[in-house]
């Protein structure tokens, strides 16, 4: 058992979280009344981490602006990818820096049974995209041993060099999720495990409608996200973590031409949401 530090807000006050066996496990105070929530993934099972963008470059210093957008040409790619820096946007939010600890930490069980279940709903060898893939494992791992063409998009290069030396053959991408223009190409089915509660609200329903332009037709699609609207720190890199909460992402799906089919929890209280394209 481990036990890290989380913070969540839902219209409560602000008490300690702490990740327990997969899961986190609050206690929020309202006047008088105690309440313990369970909120989805952390580092037993994959981090939350989101979104929020610092910028370095400042409007009113123009000498010290020049010399960070120099300095950012010299920095080291990896395929597209340019190395997460203190001198420029960390498009990564902070998993670049903490690679080796997330691969380290990261429960290789929480997570691969409910997408392998789900992944055989899917016809044999089918097209899967894995946004946020980080190093591949467990969710790439599950669906390439399954003999399905996986698809992996993640910010950090770090990890998506991780992901390439285990999974050779795959196709990837450095990209944000935001960013990237998925191979420019339809997928049978997308995975989004970990990631969306990590973007910015606007950013989240940006994310869903370039999954459903990017499914095939009755093509499928998986997210985690806590049920409940609230927002919390990262357990790995303290920064805030954003849940629409069920009954927007349900808005939002449907209006990107999506159908909400089914909702389940696994064995780290991460809650999953099933789509289908209409």
């Amino acid at each position: 058992m481990r036990w890290m530090r989380a913070f969540w807000s839902s219209g409560l006050s602000t008490e300690p979280c702490v990740a327990v066996d997969g899961g986190v496990r609050c206690r929020a105070i309202k006047k008088t009344e105690a309440k313990t929530r369970q909120l989805g993934a952390t580092s037993d099972g994959r981090p939350y981490r989101d979104k929020v963008r610092r910028l370095v470059i400042s409007v009113d210093n123009p000498a010290r602006n020049s010399m960070i957008q120099s300095l950012s040409l010299l920095l080291p790619t990896y395929r597209g990818c340019a190395m997460a820096s203190t001198l420029q946007h960390d498009k990564s939010n902070g998993y670049e820096q903490l690679a080796e600890t997330f691969i380290r930490t990261r429960d290789r069980r929480i997570g691969a049974v409910t997408v392998r279940k789900w992944s055989k709903t899917l016809p044999p060898a089918s097209s899967i995209l894995d946004l946020g893939c980080g190093h591949g494992l467990p969710i790439s791992q599950v669906l390439i041993n399954d003999g399905f063409a996986v698809y992996g998009v993640d910010a950090s290069a770090k990890l998506i060099t991780a992901f390439r030396e285990r999974f050779p053959k795959a196709h990837t991408e450095c990209s944000a999720v935001e960013d990237s223009q998925f191979f420019r190409r339809t997928f049978d089915g997308v995975v989004a495990w970990g990631l969306m509660f990590l973007l910015p609200a606007d950013v989240q329903k940006i994310v869903i409608g370039k999954v459903a332009r990017a499914l095939n037709p009755a093509g499928k699609f998986l997210f985690i996200s806590p049920q409940e609207p609230l927002t919390w720190s990262d357990a790995l890199t303290g920064r805030t973590s954003i849940s629409l909460g069920g009954e927007v992402y349900q808005q939002i799906l449907r209006a990107a031409g999506l159908i909400l089919v089914g909702e389940t929890f696994d064995q780290g209280d991460n809650h999953y949401y099933f789509a289908l394209k209409a």
